[in-house]
């Protein structure tokens, strides 16, 4: 591997040691006015060990003259929009509140997206995601060097609101709005928010700048969320950036900083540091060795915008909009694929997953027989070729997933990525730990005939991806005693957040090799990983399967109630006192420990983050209207899930008809072939096929899920995973919820 570089060193085509907001070309953008001191550094007054540092002149080391004060303080994105200049918001857009927190930092409330349309129909309507986001528990790690060569470190605790708190922001504090915005093709940008704090260390004749941008850039909806582009999800970027800069006052005699009073706040730490006992302190040997910094999103997404409740009997309810004509018609629905809803639930569902590294490889996994079914006809019939080529491109569970936890009930904390700073990577050999594995028996504990192998690479954690749903009903057939509850998943089109840190190199595959109107997608690097290889892989998007942030941060993730107190600034979220989770609002951590140095550049959840509340038209592909595909395949075979189709004849009429239609055979010719068609919508298929995708549907393991669920993945998982010992034995019964 390449001597350790940082993202600031080696970009990619997007420039990823910037935030989002300074990567978009904002058609309208302005900057609000605020009251700050005047001072200008020149070109040859600033030490400028870097060219790339020139490019932080206009905005961290030049000042505006004084102006008028304004604030993000008690705005809309819509007020913004306005001051901008920017044009009308198109609809399906993000709607919220915009505030300065008690500490004068940009938050958003309220957070959702309008629509004046719903499911093909005039409904207008706010789609909630988020109650809050706030940036947070921001701490920086200085190390200096004592004469005897030894290192001292010092926290600086930037948070206003923390008990430990030793340094105050500079009265310098700037505002962006950008509107209407674009990278290259790509013109999907709603609008951007940005504000610029600046924390000054004073360290002997040294003076070191902490630039702190914090910024949310807000996109309209798009299918290039997953790989197959099969959902429309709306981004939304909450990141930090973090740079730093310095400024040594024996370098420019003639200037002093001092008596100017050119900048306020100011920390002065030379007299702490000459009080420390031992050998002395160096003052101007002043470096980085950690940032800290958490983003909390709490999240209150339901399924209000999909889900019209029929009234309660006995506590149970059915959605009119899901096979809502054959319910009112009297006529019935097999008990597998119909859904009840219990009032005892809460608005959303929270679940971890991981992708799985070893279902394309040879494995004992017990995968579900209809797999490779055939599709005649066009686009389908390539994709069942592609799936007949590369197995694992299949949307089953046993072939997407690892293990998962699907319905979390209780607050929990993982580590989802690991960094530099970890023993997972090797200084001396300046590389991760390489892959290691372990099977186990699954579905069976006891017999040695089927079973899942499971290998960590040398940066993932214990999950890869986070979904939070709208309550979406349990199956009916479930309800005497084994509860399963409705999950959409691997893709997740109504009324969910997608959050990943990490795709699984089958993500990169389906984007390479996706067909759609007859071409291959080639999108796959999109869900490539930063990589940590040679000096052409240190970069992200460039190497499948591994995480989605650069090598030299360490992520955590936690999920608790909104109202659950950190543990800790700068290490452990979740507190002794673990509760359950709140049934309407859930709160998300994304904290990150990053292995920083003077000078450089990070950007904090720079992959964002993505809501979906429909399908695109790419699911037409594999399922909807007019083609099931595959799907249709199989339930024109009811007796293969041990069906009755005289006993719900209704049903599978809605399903699958069979007519002879003409598609393309994708090599420039057409062939007349005999398909099946359906009546029923695209989110009505979809609905089916997450029945069929997760669980064994017959024989032994019937009413089994695919994969184990609820593991206790031990916190060294990454390295020598004791995947038996890690399982308690409840994991492989059928899921109880």
């Amino acid at each position: 591997m390449a001597a350790y570089q940082s993202a600031f060193d080696i970009n990619d085509s997007l420039g990823r040691e910037k935030s989002l907001f300074f990567k978009v070309n904002w058609a309208q953008q302005a900057q609000m006015p605020n009251a700050i001191k005047a001072f200008n550094f020149s070109k040859s007054q600033t030490y400028n060990p870097r060219e790339n540092l020139d490019r932080y002149n206009s905005y961290a080391i030049t000042m505006d003259p004084p102006s008028s004060t304004t604030s993000f303080a008690s705005t809309t994105l819509e007020a913004l929009r306005t001051f901008a200049g920017g044009p009308a918001f198109n609809d399906n857009h993000w709607t919220c509140n915009v505030n300065e927190d008690s500490q004068g930092r940009l938050t958003i409330s309220n957070v959702g997206i309008y629509s004046s349309t719903m499911m093909g129909m005039p409904m207008p309507m706010t789609h909630n995601v988020f109650s809050s986001i706030e940036f947070r528990d921001i701490v920086v790690t200085l190390v200096f060097t004592k004469a005897d060569n030894s290192k001292y470190e010092m926290n600086l605790y930037l948070d206003q609101n923390s008990l430990n708190n030793n340094i105050t922001p500079s009265s310098t504090v700037k505002r962006y709005v950008g509107t209407n915005g674009k990278i290259g093709s790509d013109s999907n940008f709603q609008i951007g928010l940005n504000q610029k704090l600046i924390y000054t260390v004073k360290a002997g004749n040294k003076y070191v700048f902490f630039l702190i941008d914090l910024s949310f850039v807000f996109k309209y909806p798009s299918g290039d969320f997953d790989p197959a582009g099969f959902i429309n999800a709306s981004k939304i970027y909450p990141q930090i950036q973090l740079f730093s800069f310095y400024y040594n006052t024996l370098d420019h005699p003639s200037i002093n900083i001092d008596t100017a009073n050119l900048f306020d706040n100011v920390l002065d730490v030379t007299s702490l540091l000459s009080a420390v006992p031992g050998s002395a302190i160096l003052p101007e040997s002043i470096s980085i060795k950690y940032y800290d910094a958490r983003i909390k999103m709490c999240v209150n997404n339901d399924n209000s915008a999909h889900v019209n409740l029929t009234t309660p009997v006995g506590g149970v309810q059915y959605d009119q909009n899901y096979l809502g004509t054959l319910r009112a018609g009297g006529k019935p629905i097999p008990d597998m694929f119909e859904k009840q809803f219990l009032s005892s639930i809460g608005k959303n569902i929270a679940g971890f997953y991981v992708d799985s590294n070893t279902s394309t490889s040879p494995d004992k996994r017990l995968l579900p027989d209809y797999q490779t079914a055939y599709v005649p006809g066009g686009v389908g019939q390539q994709f069942l070729a592609g799936v007949k080529r590369l197995p694992d491109l299949s949307p089953w569970w046993a072939s997407a997933f690892d293990y998962v936890d699907y319905y979390l009930k209780t607050e929990k904390e993982f580590t989802a990525v690991w960094g530099t700073q970890d023993t997972r990577y090797s200084p001396g050999d300046q590389e991760f730990i390489p892959s290691a594995e372990d099977s186990y028996n699954y579905p069976s504990t006891t017999s040695s005939t089927n079973g899942i192998t499971l290998r960590k690479v040398g940066r993932q954690g214990a999950y890869d991806n986070m979904h939070i749903q709208g309550y979406l009903g349990h199956y009916k057939d479930s309800l005497a005693g084994n509860e399963k509850i409705v999950i959409h998943a691997p893709v997740c089109g109504f009324c969910c957040l997608h959050m990943h840190w990490r795709w699984g190199k089958r993500a990169y595959d389906i984007g390479e090799n996706w067909f759609i109107n007859g071409f291959m997608s080639k999108v796959g690097e999109k869900f490539a990983g930063w990589g940590t290889g040679d000096d052409k892989t240190i970069r992200s998007f460039s190497n499948p399967g591994d995480p989605l942030i650069p090598y030299n941060q360490h992520l955590n993730i936690a999920i608790t109630n909104p109202s659950s107190t950190p543990a800790t600034e700068n290490g452990l979220i979740l507190p002794t006192n673990i509760t359950n989770l709140d049934p309407d609002v859930k709160a998300i951590w994304y904290a990150v420990h990053i292995d920083a140095k003077l000078l450089d550049s990070y950007v904090i959840l720079e992959q964002g983050l993505g809501f979906a509340f429909s399908y695109a038209d790419a699911a037409n592909i594999m399922t909807g209207s007019p083609s099931v595909g595959d799907l249709s395949d199989i339930l024109s075979l009811p007796a293969y899930l041990g069906i009755s189709e005289t006993a719900y004849p209704d049903f599978f009429a809605a399903l699958a008809t069979m007519v002879t239609t003409t598609w393309s055979d994708g090599m420039g010719g057409m062939v007349a072939v005999s398909d099946n068609y359906t009546t029923l919508s695209v989110a009505e298929v979809y609905e089916i096929l997450y029945r069929l995708m997760r669980f064994y549907n017959k024989g032994t393991y019937a009413g089994y899920d695919q994969i184990p669920s609820n593991i206790n993945v031990p916190g060294d998982v990454n390295v020598y995973p004791n995947i038996t010992s890690a399982i308690p034995s409840h994991a492989f019964s059928m899921e109880n919820q």
